[in-house]
């Protein structure tokens, strides 16, 4: 972070920058009422983040009968970080401007464990290539986040030295966090007033998982492993998982890689070994959504095991939306939010609860690449406590 930036030091300070970003244009007297904030607390903090550049006055508000009051909204254009999904077949990287919004991406398709290859040097040179296509200043770039699948981090350990070295060769900071926390905090980042303050994320790529936000701050748990769904037992009881041993883990019975399996077994789909499993997956999904009976059921089954996770989620961390989020809601998000929705408002009904809203994340795919990018936006100019 640079030194300009370390002023931005209070959770206040992001509060105030959250609330122009979703609610802007909005004027101080607007801000002091959202906020709660006193009048000159409002007026201390707009004129840092004035100064910092990272809000714009943008003309005056309609008179109401006194004097017009002054606007403000976010300046996209001030600031700018990167986000790398690193997975075991691609890498994606996305740019992000200060209003969440992706400027710029590339992606490598180059298998992590391909031939020896530096992982660190690449990330690096990637990351370097995207910023000049983008023509993005590196003083205006304020970092580097990353995310991965637990699968991927054990295989490469991203969260052992080379944060550290990847950062020495970017000269920027870098972070790295999990694919679900990642695409929470993207939705927030990038969420307009309308959500709610509490809302979680349930991720689906090539592993399960999920992440609990309130007023943008992740719930994490003791050891950072909060929202591990993908082995809680709710799928099929016969079913072993190849990665952990247990039996019945919903990874096992409706990651994309089960539902590709289940539809090679029915007979749906031929046996494709030089093609990835999510292309087999998004091939089978557009069936579905077609109309196509057979892929039809072998979705709608694995939807309604996926949905018992909602359901789960929602009664653990009492949330108002559950947003959709990863490559294999790209497709059929529709189909799985229709049965979440259903079984969410079912458990609602029972227990007298008010309904709870399901949503597709704004960009599914690229979720997990945009909200690392996130990650680092908002530790560096919106900090929590």
């Amino acid at each position: 972070m640079s030194m300009e930036l370390s002023a931005l030091s209070q959770p206040s300070h992001g509060r105030l920058l959250d609330i122009i970003r979703a609610m802007g244009p909005i004027s101080r007297v607007e801000i002091a009422q959202e906020s709660g904030m006193t009048a000159a607390s409002v007026t201390n903090i707009v004129r840092l983040l004035l100064a910092l550049d990272l809000v714009k006055e943008v003309g005056q508000a309609e008179s109401t009968g006194g004097k017009r009051r002054t606007l403000l909204t976010i300046a996209p254009e001030s600031r700018y970080a990167v986000g790398v999904h690193v997975q075991a077949d691609r890498t994606v990287y996305t740019v992000s401007d200060m209003a969440g919004r992706m400027v710029g991406r590339r992606a490598s398709f180059v298998p992590i464990g391909d031939g020896g290859v530096d992982l660190q040097r690449r990330l690096a040179q990637d990351v370097d290539d995207l910023l000049d296509d983008c023509g993005i200043r590196r003083d205006l770039t304020v970092g580097v986040g990353v995310a991965s699948s637990r699968t991927v981090d054990v295989r490469v350990d991203l969260r052992g030295s080379m944060p550290a070295g990847l950062s020495r060769e970017l000269g920027l900071p870098v972070v790295v966090d999990r694919e679900a926390v990642a695409a929470a905090i993207g939705e927030f980042w990038q969420s307009e007033s309308t959500h709610p303050p509490s809302f979680a994320t349930l991720y689906m790529g090539d592993e399960f998982g999920a992440s609990a936000v309130h007023s943008g701050a992740v719930w994490r748990g003791a050891s950072s492993n909060a929202g591990d769904i993908g082995h809680l037992p709710l799928g099929d009881p016969d079913v072993r998982c190849r990665a952990c041993g247990g039996r019945g883990c919903l990874q096992a019975s409706a990651s994309q890689e089960a539902v590709v399996r289940a539809a090679e077994r029915a007979g749906l789909i031929p046996a494709a070994p030089q093609s990835s499993i999510g292309d087999r997956f998004d091939a089978l999904a557009r069936a579905a959504v077609r109309g196509e009976e057979g892929p039809a059921g072998v979705i709608a089954r694995a939807a309604q095991l996926v949905a018992r996770a909602a359901v789960v989620l929602v009664g653990v961390m009492d949330v108002e939306m559950v947003v959709l989020a990863g490559a294999g809601f790209a497709v059929p998000g529709a189909l799985y939010a229709a049965e979440i929705r259903a079984a969410l408002n079912a458990y609602a009904e029972v227990q007298g609860l008010p309904p709870v809203a399901v949503e597709l994340a704004q960009n599914p795919r690229d979720s997990v690449a945009v909200g690392a990018s996130a990650l680092v936006l908002q530790g560096a100019l919106a900090p929590r406590g």
